[in-house]
């Protein structure tokens, strides 16, 4: 088994879900409006989102019950926020007729940002002594 026991991993898993469903309906849309409100809009939400896919990825390679979780609420409120950003601002600003293209486009340049921090993440694990799995905790 993945995390040692069944209900381990039914616990991350209803974590998972419990965080989704309370980011989706007041986490993530209240702190969308305070982005508005407070005039930083679409940076402070991109912000957040690249901090949590950074929190995602420092986490996940940790052997511990406290970083599994915090992982699966990283990556619950990471997907959230996404949903969010893309309804609220490639919807309102993209029209229907342009949707696709805005879409394409951000993907494209998240995807290059995601790449080059990628290259940066492989080349520091491939320059560290050990050849074990316990060598890529941070």
């Amino acid at each position: 088994l993945l995390f040692g026991t069944v209900a381990a991993g039914e616990t991350l898993a209803s974590t998972y879900n419990i965080v989704t469903g309370i980011g989706g309906c007041i986490v993530v849309p209240t702190f969308a409006c305070a982005c508005d409100y407070f005039n930083t809009g679409s940076t402070a939400l991109l912000a957040g989102m690249v901090m949590l896919s950074g929190l995602t990825c420092v986490s996940v390679v940790q052997k511990t019950w406290f970083a599994q979780v915090l992982t699966c609420v990283a990556n619950a409120l990471l997907y959230t926020l996404a949903g969010t950003y893309f309804t609220r601002y490639f919807m309102a600003f993209a029209g229907p007729v342009r949707l696709g293209s805005v879409a394409g486009l951000c993907n494209t340049y998240t995807s290059v940002l995601y790449l080059v921090l990628q290259a940066f993440l492989y080349k520091w694990m491939s320059v560290l002594p050990s050849t074990g799995p316990d060598h890529l905790i941070l």
